[in-house]
C-alpha cells in the first residue's frame, strides 16, 4: 500500500460526506410548494398573512392554496402537516400553512 492511499481514502470519505450534505427540495404533496409567476409578487415584495387569516379552518387544497399564495402577495407557499420537518429560515416571500393531520388550516403565516 503506498502512503497517497490513506489520504485518497480520507479524501474519498470526506467527499461522500459533503455529497450528503447537499441541500435539495422535495414536495410531499401537490399543495407542498408553488412559485410564482414573474411580476406575481406584492408592490413590498413581501408576503402579508394578514390577507389570508380567513384559510384557517378551512379543509386544504391545492387550488386553496395557490389562492392563499396569491393573496398574500408570496413567491412560494410551504405546507406543513404534522410530523412534517420544517426549516426554521425566514424567507419574507414564503407563505407557510400549517395542517393538522386532516388538512385543515391551522396557521398562515409568512416566513
Amino acid at each position: 500500500m503506498s502512503s497517497k492511499t490513506p489520504l485518497l481514502l480520507a479524501g474519498a470519505a470526506l467527499f461522500t460526506l459533503l455529497a450528503g450534505c447537499g441541500s435539495h427540495e422535495t414536495q410531499s404533496s401537490p399543495a407542498a410548494a408553488s412559485s410564482a409567476p414573474s411580476g406575481a409578487v406584492s408592490s413590498s415584495g413581501r408576503c402579508n398573512s394578514d390577507a389570508v387569516q380567513d384559510l384557517v379552518g378551512k379543509a386544504l387544497s391545492p387550488a386553496l392554496a395557490e389562492e392563499g399564495r396569491q393573496r398574500a402577495g408570496a413567491q412560494v407557499v410551504r405546507v406543513v402537516r404534522p410530523q412534517d420537518p420544517m426549516t426554521m429560515d425566514f424567507n419574507s416571500q414564503r407563505l407557510t400553512i400549517t395542517t393538522s393531520a386532516s388538512l385543515v388550516v391551522q396557521t398562515a403565516t409568512c416566513g
